[in-house]
């Protein structure tokens, strides 16, 4: 371990603490943010990393999948803090000396992107903490490119409702994916707020004339109905009229209120979705920032200035454009209704973990790649399950492909019960295989002519020099290995027969080059039945040649 940086206040000294990671240059060189941001937020800020002058930006990029040892310590005797939105991040942080030193692990698991962290003394916020976090078996462009792919096939898919780290995503129109939506309302809520207290100081009025009783000697216009009253009756008294007033029950007003009743009425039913599910801390944070963007979009409708009975008008008016705090809460309002594409912009979106995000975009990319061999252009779409504020593939779900001769079945996340074997088996993809015309004497292990194949998604590598020795070249884990011999051996058909898995292969980050063709890894494949197929964004060739040699007859 060694110090990366500390950051100091007249209050506080914050010491973070890593293993040693090589300089790869800075990440503004490509126009991206500074690898590690300290605002100070309270009196005084000085940073150091490794040993550099004092500033409020440093070249300190963080990796996924790292223990990091972090001090707080107080230095005005009172108790100090360091807090993330995501409680699972500061969850090994334990507190001591009354509060006044907080130390322990921070991790991102497998994530990568933007961490903002608050240090705060005594409850006061002292400096607001930004770093970079690193993928470490991928390059950052492939990540992205993963991302694409995933958000092309269904918006939501790639990002979450909380998790360590964020990405900058962009607007576009449509029903958003909830996690998304999220992220656009609680950046919107803010706008929202201020605008309509400004509407609410200087509401545009309008002149209304509904009939009511008016004194004859105060009726500056006779209306129909004046005039229909004084020739029945003269024009002493009281007589009908509609004199003018100004009202703030506008169309606007009306407009504006039945948007936030919307948007209330989402997150309510969110909300309700949440708490159904099983509880964890990083859910029970989801469900309080949905409980306070709640009550704050309910003191916003509550204003008096959207207190108007009449109907909404289906298309917004014209004021909401023309005047500055209208157009300003129509924009938040819109924003708050929009989803995102993930490709340019400035809203922050939680990211799903990449051991997710992988395992997401492998199966979307066999099925792709599986119809490519049967000469299909547009395979079936993998169907989603939105629960509560997350959205993920669904799992046990089978596509179909048929073309020429060959049928194949994909099924993601199968679920084989105990019974006939020991164990629950459910690997991430499983494919049959059938060839009408294939020859009756090219069977498979168990002596039929339909092949069936475990897929396993790992986003795991071992690159160590041991490793590559006995395999000839980086590959997945060997207890990844070990799961597909299990894989192989214990799921078993209908009827306790054993053998039904002709071939069980872990998909990883690697590279498709001539090293992994000679590879244990690679020819065990045939030998055995199991092995390992190198995949990445842009390095698809190992498996269309898996694919081709089981699909093609």
């Amino acid at each position: 371990m060694q110090t990366l940086f500390t950051i100091e206040t007249a209050a506080l000294r914050l010491t973070w603490s890593g293993p040693p990671r090589p300089a790869r240059g800075s990440a503004s060189d490509a126009g991206r943010p500074a690898p590690l941001v300290a605002r100070a937020l309270g009196a005084g800020l000085r940073l150091d990393a490794g040993g550099a002058a004092a500033s409020d930006e440093r070249d300190v990029v963080l990796e996924e999948e790292t223990s990091y040892a972090v001090l707080v310590q107080s230095l005005s005797g009172e108790p100090v803090s360091l807090e993330h939105r995501d409680p699972v991040v500061v969850g090994g942080l334990v507190a001591a000396d009354g509060g006044r030193v907080v130390h322990g692990r921070v991790r991102f698991g497998s994530q990568a992107g933007r961490a903002r962290f608050v240090v705060r003394a005594g409850g006061r916020p002292e400096v607001e903490l930004e770093v970079t976090v690193a993928p470490t078996k991928l390059p950052l462009s492939d990540v992205e490119a993963m991302r694409a792919d995933v958000e092309a096939a269904a918006a939501g898919l790639s990002v979450a409702s909380l998790r360590p780290a964020t990405l900058a995503g962009g607007a576009r129109e449509g029903r958003p994916a909830p996690p998304v939506w999220l992220a656009a309302l609680a950046a919107s809520v803010g706008a929202l707020e201020d605008a309509v207290a400004e509407i609410d100081r200087r509401p545009a009025l309008e002149t209304v004339r509904p009939a009511r009783a008016v004194r004859a000697d105060r009726l500056r216009r006779a209306s129909p109905e004046t005039r229909s009253a004084a020739r029945r009756g003269g024009m002493a008294g009281v007589l009908p009229g509609r004199p003018a007033r100004l009202t703030d029950d506008t169309a606007a007003h009306r407009w504006i209120g039945a948007a936030l009743d919307r948007l209330v009425s989402r997150l309510g039913a969110l909300a309700a979705d949440e708490v159904r599910r099983r509880p964890t801390a990083r859910r029970e944070s989801v469900r309080r920032e949905i409980a306070g963007l709640e009550a704050r979009l309910r003191r916003v409708r509550a204003r008096p200035v959207l207190g108007g009975a009449g109907r909404a008008p289906a298309v917004p008016p014209l004021v909401l454009r023309r005047r500055p705090a209208y157009a300003a809460a129509y924009d938040a309002l819109r924003a708050a209704e929009r989803g995102l594409d993930l490709q340019s912009g400035g809203l922050d979106v939680a990211t799903q973990d990449l051991a997710v995000l992988y395992e997401t975009w492998a199966a979307l990319v066999v099925v792709r790649t599986a119809a490519a061999v049967l000469g299909l252009s547009a395979p079936p779409r993998l169907a989603v399950d939105v629960e509560g504020a997350d959205v993920r593939l669904r799992p046990d779900q089978a596509v179909g492909l048929a073309g020429g001769a060959a049928a194949v079945e994909v099924r993601y996340q199968p679920r084989f019960p105990a019974p006939p074997a020991l164990l629950v088996q459910r690997p991430d993809l499983w494919l049959t295989v059938r060839q009408a015309g294939r020859n009756p004497a090219d069977r498979n292990r168990a002596g039929r002519p339909t092949r069936r194949v475990v897929l396993d998604a790992k986003y795991r590598r071992d690159d160590a020099a041991g490793y590559r020795r006995r395999h000839g070249a980086a590959g997945p884990p060997e207890d990844a290995l070990g799961t597909l011999h299990r894989y192989r051996d214990a799921i078993v058909g209908p009827g306790g027969e054993a053998g039904v898995v002709d071939l069980a292969a872990a998909l990883f980050p690697g590279d498709d080059d001539p090293a992994f063709r000679t590879s244990r890894l690679w020819t065990s494949l045939d030998a055995l039945g199991v092995g390992a197929v190198p995949l990445r964004p842009g390095h698809e060739g190992a498996l269309r040649a898996l694919l081709t040699r089981l699909i093609e007859p």
